[in-house]
């Protein structure tokens, strides 16, 4: 597994972590001074809101 998907799969692992513990919507965001554009259409792919700076 890369870098990239194991990355935003662990935001994805937190969100649900999140989401079950409060039983209640969990939106994973990734933010970034840079953001490659692999990763964000990775992230984008798997739902993920992406926020650069």
């Amino acid at each position: 597994m890369s870098t990239l998907s194991t990355d935003v799969g662990a935001l994805l692992a937190k969100a649900e972590v999140v989401k079950s513990a409060l039983q209640k919507e969990a939106v994973p965001v990734l933010t970034g001074a840079w953001i490659g554009d692999d990763v964000e259409k990775y992230a984008r792919g798997k739902g993920v809101l992406v926020y650069s700076y």
